[in-house]
């Protein structure tokens, strides 16, 4: 009998993309360890490859602009940093996705050409945030 893991628990959506990157592998697999601690906000995560989005961790359905499969926005986190290399953090009001978010990113590099292929994000909703200041 195989004990369960976090992953039983916290569903993790991806394309079954593999990034040809150590740090990429790594931060898959902790990344639904920390989705799991925060119980006072959702955190979410998710990777691209250099053109579609293709992992997602999304406890509560928030992260509604990360779709495994489906090309990223042109302009957005993931393009800029595919253009950059460099990493980003916004926040970003409800009248984006329907919810206050934060959102950093950084971009992962390929083992062997030290190119950039892809990016891995963390978003953050910010409702308990926003609901303090408005009560305040």
């Amino acid at each position: 009998m195989n004990k369960p893991t976090i992953n039983d628990v916290l569903h993790v959506e991806e394309t079954g993309t593999r990034l040809n990157s150590k740090i990429y592998d790594a931060l898959r697999n902790f990344a639904p360890i920390i989705s799991a601690l925060f119980t006072d906000r959702t955190v979410g995560f998710y990777a691209t490859d250099h053109e579609k989005f293709i992992m997602k961790i999304d406890p509560t359905n928030k992260v509604t602009f990360a779709q495994p499969g489906v090309n990223f926005a042109k302009g957005g986190a993931a393009d800029y940093i595919m253009q950059s290399g460099q990493h980003i953090a916004v926040e970003l009001g409800e009248e984006v996705y329907g919810v206050p978010l934060r959102v950093a990113t950084i971009p992962i590099f390929d083992d062997d050409t030290g190119e950039a292929i892809g990016t891995f994000g963390i978003v953050i909703t910010r409702d308990t945030v926003e609901e303090m200041i408005q009560i305040s």
